[in-house]
């Protein structure tokens, strides 16, 4: 696999996220410093649109089978929009 996706991907993970791609792209795969720090920043933010995408469903889900978060949800909704 092509080492500038493989440091994408890298970025993507909880674990690695920049702090581990930047050094790993630039060390291991002899990437160029600039070319690593936009793959992996591109990469980190990527799983944060797909956690907004999925959100509302998510929280509705959560408010409807628990008490809790059904609680929870509605004291930050009700921040959130005030």
């Amino acid at each position: 696999m092509n080492s500038e996706i493989i440091t994408f991907f890298l970025a993507m993970t909880p674990i690695n996220e920049l702090r581990g791609t930047i050094p790993i792209g630039i060390l291991i795969y002899n990437l160029k410093p600039g070319l690593v720090f936009f793959l992996a920043v591109l990469g980190n933010i990527v799983p944060a649109f797909f956690l907004f995408w999925f959100w509302k469903k998510g929280a509705r889900f959560l408010m409807d089978k628990s008490q809790f978060f059904n609680k929870i949800f509605n004291w930050l909704f009700k921040i959130l929009s005030s």
